[in-house]
């Protein structure tokens, strides 16, 4: 320690050269050793400055991890990126979902034990119609229906929930992960139950307005009145209840690097290339002529490897050297420089706390990199939507008001006859009707709005502005669909339900008579203008106001509504109608002439400027009511919502200017001392050949001479030449083969480009589409193959009306009998296939529509996949709210106890006495020991097919097999079987059950065909760019060594010193010995 002291304490940079003839006196010896620490001083500071001024500059580089761990995937910054090896997962493979029920669906109130207890069968008509033990066991049918159906489907939603697939490229963060796996249950709960309950209301809700009547006369009962001259009259009665309330009544890597050596080379840079005295003088006046001679005759005699002594054939020689240094340092360094400058490399930068303007700004400066991680990643659609249904004027008219009701009831006077197709007394239901559509309507649309603006939108980064509005005008236009479908396909299977059925009205599709001497009572559908409502639900006719004249029993008309119509139900005939009369108030003041009500007139007519009078109402139905919607969707709101802390961004440029600067004063120490050791090597090997020949010129010896070690000075070459050159070539491996990410861009690429590149840099290839936004069918087409039940003779009208005759089959067979319900049976298959058709197409339409959204190009893989995906998520969804809504019905029809007018289910009790007056009685039928009273799903065997309570539930429950035997099913071998060599390619063997097939939406299969040239050319990528990563950076590693070379010569120098002065030191150190 104390020699080194020693020798920091004499340390003089600035000695008198060796080949001058300049002595240093002890003044000029102690100002040198000022000026050296001075020198050393200020060389210490501005390493350190720069030292500081590098650790505060980052540069990207691209990290990557070969089969990431979980463990090291979690440790990753929130900008990694983490490519998925398969791009879609089902979601059962990672989650489960358990349900817990109401304990009521346990017990014992919805066993059948129960339901048989309080159930009064054949008697349950005979009680008071508030009396519990006449509905009581209907009641609790329709509890354990409940619960059946939401077991069903939660059972059903779990299956699909499982089965349908996660589209993820990229490996998601946990937090994000599980937001998306919670938010996805959450609205699957929220929506089934709002279906559920929207679905429930209007169902229950068709039933009272189309006066369906129940086989338990909780709503209409019939009474028969016998009259010596007319003989036996019935009369339909609706039930009137007194309320609680007295009142009548009729649901998207920082890491600071290249610091250490930068300082370095600034270290190396920043030493003395010549060292001597320094001197103080006053400089004076001197003319322009001496300084140019002065400037002239230092160039010519520059000579920086001058030495003493000097003959004038070495001087010369040196001035060459030193010339030829002057011309190798420039030109190098030029060339370095331009390097230095030219090259460029990824740099990352970020923004804190960007507003929306810096953001949308960096988006269109940087659309590839920009990642910008929201701190809410989930938000309501309510935090930036706003939807507003516009309804057609009608459910805000006089129409639908409770005083126009009235003011039509208040014109049926008790002491009038009135024809049962007077408007009078049918007109008031079609206006009820309107009102519950426009009521349901809103409800289903206010119910499911509220759960859409719940629903929570999960994002982990920020959208641009474009993709946000594209993907939210697709959610709201997905959502608008869906809403609409659910109101308008519940709405056909009812309709389709009861016309199978053949449900009983109490205004409108049926006749009753009586048998005087059997007492037997019989319905028979009506008919209208030569249509039987028994083969079509469409039977209508035009609705008029009549009168009876007393001398005739056919009423005289006095005015017909014009495309008003009155049919099977209020439904049919309503859907058919339009208001064209009540668009005109003289129409409706010639209305009120004829009718003559008890209630003042005094209501609008419908504006025909706003709606075209001669629309159906079918057509209003069918949008939901809606004439128009109006939406807004805030970006500012959603960004706000967002709220990035930061944006960081990558691109392509140069390093930064101090940097460069810093690298450049590296390059050049370097370079100078390198050039200068180079060329001394060659002056002083020219000199000996020059003295001693060629012949005895060795330059291996002349090497080895320069590096001998028989003095200190020698020992202390050797050491610092080791050091560097050893130091040297492990930098240069390091660097030279170290990898380093290069990022190509290439602009508008063709598709044979595009899937080159795929192919060779598939993890890094990025292509922007021009358009985010794709529909379907612009690339995409699906077909769909039905089951060949479809496009059998089984569901044409010849058929069914083979199946009528020309006698009511009620007069000919009995309910066990199977023909005794066949027409219903198979007008409900006809209707089924026409159903299931009308959905898929409406549903491949949607499909095709919709917006395929993706702002970067898939390769053909990922694009496969994702429309797999799709695809076979579509398969699984479509037909789920079909069987949800046609479940619903069947338990609502059962439960309520609606009678059909094929008497298969309730029949009229057969009266004791043709001759009395009084309230007619209803009893159930059995099939097969099960009663009708207990279950709808009653069934017994029938001519290879089956017969039940309802026609509905016999079709279904019926299977292929005698459809397929030409023999069971037609022996006449009028209309042919179904193939049954058909039924090997299906996917529905022969005793599948039809309601199997019904379930599956009567699908077969659905077949893709995808073209990637349609795809790619609609997405028109801009620009592709690509990464890779090159190990083979042999200027960057000359570069470096060059750098690195000045600092390390200076640092090794004076590591060297001390190590032979140390080593010296200890051999010559006396060791003192002890004498006795």
């Amino acid at each position: 320690m104390f020699s080194l002291k020693t020798y920091l304490r004499n340390l003089n940079v600035f000695p008198p050269s060796s080949n001058s003839e300049e002595l240093e006196d002890d003044i000029q010896h102690q100002s040198n050793i000022i000026a050296t620490r001075i020198f050393i001083l200020t060389l210490i500071l501005s390493l350190f400055g720069i030292s500081i001024a590098l650790l505060l500059m980052y540069q990207t580089t691209m990290i990557t991890i070969n089969h990431p761990t979980r463990e090291q995937f979690e440790l990753l910054p929130k900008n990694a990126k983490c490519s998925c090896s398969r791009i879609s997962f089902s979601y059962g493979k990672f989650t489960s979902l358990q349900t817990n029920f109401h304990q009521v669906c346990l017990s014992d109130f919805v066993t059948d034990r129960w339901l048989k207890a309080i159930s009064s069968g054949v008697d349950s008509t005979y009680f008071y119609c508030t009396d519990f033990r006449t509905y009581g066991s209907a009641q609790f049918q329709a509890l354990a229906a409940f619960c059946r159906l939401s077991k069903a489907s939660i059972d059903q939603s779990i299956t699909y929930f499982y089965q349908s697939t996660l589209l993820s490229p990229q490996v998601l963060s946990e937090n994000v992960f599980q937001s998306q796996i919670r938010e996805l249950i959450n609205q699957f709960q929220i929506t089934a139950s709002n279906t559920f309950k929207s679905q429930l209301r209007l169902i229950n809700e068709m039933i009272i307005h189309n006066q369906l009547v129940s086989g338990l006369m909780t709503n209409y009962f019939y009474n028969q009145h016998y009259s010596s001259s007319n003989g036996i009259l019935q009369q339909v009665h609706s039930l009137y209840y007194i309320q609680s309330d007295g009142s009548e009544c009729d649901c998207r890597i920082n890491f600071c690097e290249k610091i250490l050596s930068l300082i370095v080379d600034v270290f190396g840079a920043s030493s003395p290339v010549v060292s001597g005295n320094i001197r103080w003088s006053i400089l004076g006046r001197v003319r322009l002529h001496q300084f140019i001679v002065f400037i002239r005759k230092i160039i010519i005699e520059l000579n920086i490897f001058e030495h003493y002594p000097n003959t004038d054939r070495q001087i010369r020689f040196q001035r060459y050297g030193t010339r030829l240094y002057i011309f190798l340092l420039s030109s190098s360094l030029v060339v370095l420089i331009n390097y230095t400058f030219l090259k460029s490399s990824i740099q990352s930068k970020t923004v804190l706390y960007p507003t929306q303007s810096q953001f949308i700004q960096l988006q269109q400066d940087y659309p590839q990199t920009l990642s910008c991680p929201c701190t809410e990643i989930s938000m309501n659609y309510s935090t930036f939507i706003t939807i507003q249904p516009h309804y057609h004027q009608l459910c805000s008219s006089d129409l639908i008001s409770d005083k126009w009701i009235e003011y039509i009831v208040g014109s049926i006077y008790d002491d009038i006859v009135y024809y049962t197709n007077d408007y009078r007394v049918t007109g008031y239901s079609q206006f009820q009707l309107l009102t519950m559509f426009c009521q349901q309507a809103q409800q289903a649309i206010d119910d499911a709005l509220h759960v859409f603006l719940q629903t929570t939108f999960i994002n982990s980064q920020v959208l641009t502005q474009q993709s946000f509005q594209v993907q939210i005008n697709s959610v709201i236009e997905t959502w608008k669909l869906t809403t609409v479908n659910t109101f308008i396909r519940t709405i056909e299977l009812f309709r389709a339900s009861a016309q199978g059925n053949q449900l009983a009205s109490g205004i409108a599709n049926n006749n009753r008579t009586t048998n005087s001497i059997s007492g037997k009572s019989t319905w028979y559908a009506r008919i209208y203008s030569n249509c039987l409502c028994a083969l079509s639900a469409t039977c209508h006719q035009t609705i008029g106001i009549y009168v009876y004249n007393s001398s005739s029993i056919i009423p005289t008309l006095l005015y017909s509504i014009p495309t008003f119509f009155i049919g099977c139900n209020p439904t049919e005939a309503l859907l058919l109608s339009s208001l064209e009369c009540f668009y005109n108030l003289s129409c409706m003041l010639q209305i009120d002439h004829y009718i003559n009500s008890s209630e003042f007139f005094n209501f609008s007519a419908l504006n025909p400027d706003l709606n075209p009078s001669n629309e159906t109402m079918e057509n209003i139905v069918n949008r939901l009511m809606v004439d128009t919607w109006s939406s807004n969707i805030s970006f500012p709101l959603y960004y706000k919502q967002c709220a990035p802390l930061s944006c960081t961004f990558q691109y392509e440029d140069r390093d930064n200017l101090f940097l460069i600067i810093t690298s450049i004063v590296g390059i050049f120490g370097g370079l100078s001392l390198g050039l200068k050791l180079v060329i001394t090597i060659i002056l002083q090997s020219i000199d000996k050949i020059l003295i001693n020949g060629v012949a005895h010129f060795n330059l291996l010896q002349s090497i080895k001479s320069i590096f001998s070690c028989t003095t200190e000075h020698q020992l202390i070459h050797r050491l610092h030449f080791i050091l560097v050159v050893v130091t040297l070539s492990i930098i240069y491996i390091f660097s030279a083969f170290s990898s380093r990410s290069i990022t190509i861009e290439i602009e508008k690429p063709s598709l044979s480009t595009f899937t080159d590149l795929e192919t060779r840099f598939y993890d890094s290839l990025q292509c922007s589409c021009s358009q985010i936004s794709i529909k379907y069918e612009s690339f995409l087409n699906v077909t769909s193959r039905f089951h060949s039940l479809c496009s059998s003779d089984f569901v044409s009208n010849r058929w069914i009306e083979y199946l009528y005759g020309d006698i009511p089959p009620i007069d000919l067979y009995s309910p066990n009998d199977f023909l005794y319900s066949a027409e219903g049976q198979f007008q409900i298959l006809a209707s089924f296939c026409q159903l299931s058709q009308k959905i898929v197409a409406d549903a491949l339409m949607q499909l095709g529509v919709s917006d395929f959204i993706n702002t970067q190009l898939l390769s053909s893989s990922s694009l496969n996949d994702r429309i797999q995906a799709t695809i076979n998520e579509f398969q699984l969804t479509m037909p789920q709210l079909f069987v949800a809504s046609l479940s619903l019905i069947r338990e609502t029809m059962g439960a309520n106890m609606l009678m059909s007018i094929l008497s298969t289910n309730w029949i009229f009790a057969v009266s004791r006495n043709t001759t009395s007056t009084g309230m007619m009685h209803n009893i159930p039928l059995k099939f097969e020991g099960c009663s009708c009273a207990l279950s709808s799903k009653c069934v017994s065997s029938s001519r290879g097919m089956l017969s039940g309570c309802y026609p509905l539930e016999s079709i279904l429950q019926s299977t292929l097999t005698c459809l397929s035997d030409q023999t069971c099913i037609d022996p006449t071998k009028t209309f042919k079987a179904l193939n049954s060599s058909l039924s090997i390619s299906s996917r529905f063997p022969l005793n599948t059950t039809i309601e199997s097939i019904v379930n599956e939406l009567m699908v077969e299969e659905l077949l893709s065909n995808m073209s990637y040239e349609a795809y790619y050319k609609q997405c028109a990528p801009l620009s592709c760019t690509y990464s890779y990563v090159d190990n083979r950076n042999v200027i960057d590693g000359i570069t470096i060594l060059i750098s690195l070379y000045g600092g390390l010569v200076i640092i090794y120098r004076l590591l060297a010193i001390f190590i032979v002065k140390q080593c010296l030191c200890m051999t010559k150190r006396v060791t003192p010995t002890e004498t006795d």
